[in-house]
């Protein structure tokens, strides 16, 4: 298992959008184990874990994120 983070970040006035083209992680009961978070100064924007949509595992799919300030952490 490892861990990452990625902290990006842009000059006032302008936004970040995330999306992912294709996302495939091992799938987990409600995110415990493999996940990505996207965060906005702490604040939780999103978690994603698997493969598919189910009752507990959100994937991207088609969704973009955009952040409500000028940074955002991917972990």
């Amino acid at each position: 298992d490892t861990e990452r983070c990625w902290n990006i970040s842009v000059p006032d006035g302008f936004r970040i959008q995330l999306y992912f083209s294709h996302f495939d992680l091992e799938p987990s009961y409600q995110c415990q184990y493999d996940s990505v978070k996207v965060e906005a100064d702490r604040e939780l924007l999103a978690l994603f874990c698997g493969k598919e949509e189910t009752d507990t595992e959100t994937v991207p799919a088609q969704q973009v994120i955009t952040s409500p300030r000028t940074s955002l952490s991917v972990r």
